[in-house]
């Protein structure tokens, strides 16, 4: 097996990626369509209820000197809600938690499919569906619990930042304060940010370790990081950085084609998300998959 290194990471990922490019395009494709139902599904709730005019009346409104009221708001998409049949959100929010449950399954099985990359060389769609009922179930629990972490970081950041800016103020100008505290505002949440990645092999625990609960797989991801969580988030920024070079050479050139076309808005946004999804997942899953097979050798040695 291999040593922890940042250079032989990013090195596998995109050598991998481009051997397998056709089975990890569909698995990626996969991915993205099962969130591309559940954001429709919300988007259509947004929409047909009113929410989405009711916040840009609000914001034309305010454009004008005239900010709405909360309950303005609530009493515009109160009136929308009752010219549709209740059941009608119901099937659509039906539907965007079956979208979220597919997700779930098929990120198990992505996990699994760089995992067997990462093993054997060898691969197959068929890893993409092999994950059991209560692996999906944990996995789930682990991700809600590991975003809730993040977003519980993300707001105490923000919080801690308010005498901050408080204090810069009054002690320096007006103009100089609020950009120290803007500054300090997101390294705060980039350290939140790269704190969080050591729960990032939760899933693959609970997919080699089952049957595991969510929170003892975070708990051992926590524990394999331990000591390695620099190099964890220099391997995957690089990755970022390198991956972002030839992405933005393609949606440029997807952007560009677009325009010729005339195509919609919507029609644009989709393409562009699509192709930074065909990128951008597969070479995540691989170089952490990497990255989990490597601390593993070194805590076993």
């Amino acid at each position: 097996m291999s040593q922890f290194s940042t250079k032989k990471a990013i090195e596998f990922s995109f050598s991998t990626y481009r051997k397998h490019f056709v089975l990890l395009t569909i698995a990626s494709a996969l991915m993205a369509a099962s969130l591309q139902i559940c954001s429709g599904s919300l988007e259509r709730i947004a929409r047909q209820s009113g929410i989405s005019q009711a916040l840009d009346s609000a914001a034309i409104a305010k454009e004008q000197g005239h900010p709405a009221t909360v309950w303005s708001i609530i009493a515009q998409v109160g009136t929308n809600l009752k010219t549709i049949p209740g059941h009608y959100y119901v099937a659509l929010l039906l539907v965007a938690l079956l979208g979220y449950a597919l997700f779930f399954f098929l990120a198990l099985g992505f996990i699994n499919l760089c995992l067997t990359l990462k093993d054997t060389g060898h691969g197959s769609l068929n890893l993409l569906f092999s994950s059991r009922f209560s692996q999906v179930k944990r996995f789930a629990g682990g991700a809600v619990l590991y975003f809730l972490t993040l977003f519980i970081g993300f707001v105490g950041a923000i919080f801690a930042i308010i005498p901050m800016t408080m204090m810069s103020t009054f002690f320096l100008s007006e103009k100089i304060g609020p950009m120290i505290s803007a500054v300090v505002c997101i390294c705060l949440m980039l350290a939140v940010a790269a704190w969080v990645m050591r729960y990032m092999f939760f899933g693959f625990f609970i997919l080699e370790k089952s049957p595991i609960g969510s929170f003892e797989a975070l708990q051992m991801s926590a524990a394999l990081s331990k000591g390695f969580l620099g190099r964890i988030v220099k391997t995957l920024f690089l990755t970022f950085l390198v991956v972002m070079v030839p992405l933005i050479v393609l949606l440029t050139a997807v952007l560009v084609m677009v325009k010729m076309l005339s195509l919609g808005d919507y029609t644009s946004a989709a393409l562009l998300n699509s192709m930074s999804v065909l990128i951008t997942y597969p070479l995540f899953f691989l170089c952490s998959s990497y990255l989990y097979r490597s601390l593993q050798t070194k805590q076993s040695a």
